[in-house]
């Protein structure tokens, strides 16, 4: 009687689990008594191991920057900063955010030249205020600055860097700019700035959310260019670190981008109920809500509901609001039009 062998799929099934147990019963007793069949299954049991291993890595090509997040070197012991000059920079930090506010209003570009990054208490101001631009909506004028401080050379060292690294500004300033350029439909241009924030993590000991905010903006960037699995994982990356810090604004940024990933990838079911939870979310802004709106309603239309779809999206311009509306209520209702067929 002639030895029937396991196939290669079989091995594999057994290897992942997902063999039934009276097949598995018979693959095991065969294993057992035929040697060739044995260095196969372990061969098989390896390489499934490896791949676990490797996870999410592999959505990456070899030489992407995104495939991890950047560890830093230990921090300069040389760069502290002694407890006076700490209290006497909280002291003057609001007064500092107040004029730097209201400079950036009046003109944001000679507001970020003129500022003195090397000034202990300007350089915290400047890092909150960018700051606040990353979380906040998409804006024009806090890009227009946000680029200004990119172009300028902050000097390492001294009390400054004790209170905060240059290379965050540079993480904030790429971010708060490259999320600009995405906002109005720019891409291409966005991913210098976003892979600069990057490159900029891994020079110092970076809190956890700021490379999740990273990852959201580049998440979005590579769903727009149809890379929507790496689009996921970067946003999945991301939503598991604002959710174990309870940052509100940053899962429902993060839900979004995971939204779109889903979308682009065809899976307009599961992108339909992400988009719903950004809009149900307390924490979501007017801007969030409408793209949440406009996004649920592209889901429909691809599903072939464009009655839903139209009933959907019809309150997406009542909810725009603020700078940049004008160019999003362009994009989604180019989008819109073309999902419905009536560009």
């Amino acid at each position: 009687m002639r030895t029937v062998h396991p196939d290669e799929a079989t091995l594999l099934r057994a290897a992942v689990g997902e063999l039934p147990a009276g097949r598995l019963a018979d693959l095991r007793r065969h294993v057992a008594r035929c040697r060739p069949c044995l260095e196969e299954s372990a061969a098989t049991k390896r390489l499934h191991e490896r791949l676990a291993a490797a996870g999410a890595a592999l959505a990456f090509s070899p030489r992407d920057s995104f495939t991890g997040r950047p560890i830093a070197g230990p921090a300069d012991p040389a760069v502290r900063v002694a407890t006076g000059v700490m209290a006497v920079v909280l002291g003057r930090l609001e007064g500092e955010k107040e004029r730097l506010l209201a400079a950036i209003e009046s003109e944001a570009t000679e507001a970020a030249r003129a500022l003195d990054l090397d000034d202990p208490a300007c350089r915290l101001a400047v890092a909150h205020v960018l700051e606040d631009a990353v979380v906040a909506d998409p804006s024009e004028r806090f890009a227009v600055f946000a680029a200004g401080i990119a172009e300028r050379d902050a000097e390492a060292g001294g009390d400054a860097d004790g209170v905060l690294p240059c290379a965050q500004l540079r993480v904030l300033a790429h971010l708060v700019l490259g999320n600009w350029l995405l906002f109005a439909g720019r891409p291409k241009d966005a991913a210098p700035g976003f892979l600069s924030s990057w490159a900029a993590l891994g020079t110092f000991d970076a809190p956890e959310h700021l490379h999740a905010w990273v990852e959201v903006g580049e998440s979005l960037r590579r769903s727009y260019e149809g890379l929507a699995s790496e689009g996921r994982l970067l946003a999945e990356r991301a939503l598991e670190t604002f959710e174990r810090y309870g940052l509100g604004r940053g899962i429902v940024r993060a839900r979004h981008a995971r939204a779109v990933a889903l979308y682009t990838a065809g899976e307009f079911r599961e992108a339909h109920r992400e988009f719903r939870a950004v809009i149900g979310s307390k924490e979501a802004t007017a801007l969030d809500r409408a793209r949440g709106v406009s996004g649920a309603a592209f889901c429909l239309a691809a599903r072939g509901r464009f009655h839903e779809a139209a009933k959907e999206y019809s309150p997406v311009r009542r909810k725009l609001r603020g700078e940049g509306a004008m160019v999003e209520q362009y994009l989604l209702q180019g989008e819109m039009k073309a999902a419905l067929g009536t560009a």
